[in-house]
């Protein structure tokens, strides 16, 4: 998600898992930015949001082109609200559809989002935009908990238990360092070696030991 001068929204998702429920996603996540975009306490006026979402997937089979620019209307065809504009691309059917001859600089970037997606980068100029975003989109540049803390905004159930799995393990983890801690401690091993040898940090094993030998201090 970027702003601009204007503070009007501009999202840029991309969508892998073709079911029923995905126009139903798209709108919603479509009206999270909306409501993100008013200011608490004044007037309900929204910015606008242009909202790109490419599909890993042919959605609209019996719809020609690749590319849809979808607009509140009404009955006649006629712009109901101009603040919205949801742009689907279809990137399969742009790749598998005959426009191997499309140079424009749109399809370039459709180019290099999907390499991107597959892990795949594809061939473009020394020192380009192309060459800067696959460079900043390497995956190996982010950490675990960057990813997961950015796919925890989209707020999807199979996030949330990803990550509460997660923080189970890790408890389950620490729990077994400690045990290995308290047990080396009463066999009155060296503080350094109960460091290494459990994952304990320094300050937590002193802290065992204090509780082991005061149990009152619990």
């Amino acid at each position: 998600m970027a702003e601009d001068q204007r503070t009007d929204r501009i999202v840029l998702e991309v969508q892998h898992i073709e079911d029923e429920s995905f126009n139903s996603r798209l709108v919603y996540y479509t009206s999270k930015h909306s409501v993100a975009s008013l200011s608490r306490g004044r007037p309900c006026n929204l910015k606008n949001l242009d909202l790109v979402s490419l599909q890993m997937f042919v959605g609209f089979p019996e719809w020609e082109n690749y590319l849809h620019t979808i607009r509140l209307k009404n009955q006649d065809n006629e712009e109901f609200y101009k603040k919205q504009t949801i742009t689907l691309v279809e990137v399969p059917k742009f790749l598998k559809g005959g426009f191997e001859s499309d140079n424009s600089r749109f399809a370039q970037w459709l180019r290099v989002f999907d390499g991107l997606n597959n892990e795949r980068p594809v061939p473009v100029p020394e020192g380009s935009q192309f060459a800067l975003l696959q460079q900043k989109a390497e995956l190996s540049k982010f950490t675990e908990e960057f990813l997961v803390s950015e796919a925890m905004k989209m707020s999807d159930r199979e996030y949330e238990l990803y990550v509460e799995k997660k923080h189970a393990r890790a408890e389950g983890a620490d729990a077994k360092a400690r045990e290995m801690a308290l047990a080396m401690l009463m066999d009155n091993e060296p503080i350094e070696k109960i460091v290494k040898y459990s994952g304990l940090s320094e300050k937590d094993t002193l802290e065992l030991r204090r509780l082991q030998t005061d149990p009152s201090k619990k």
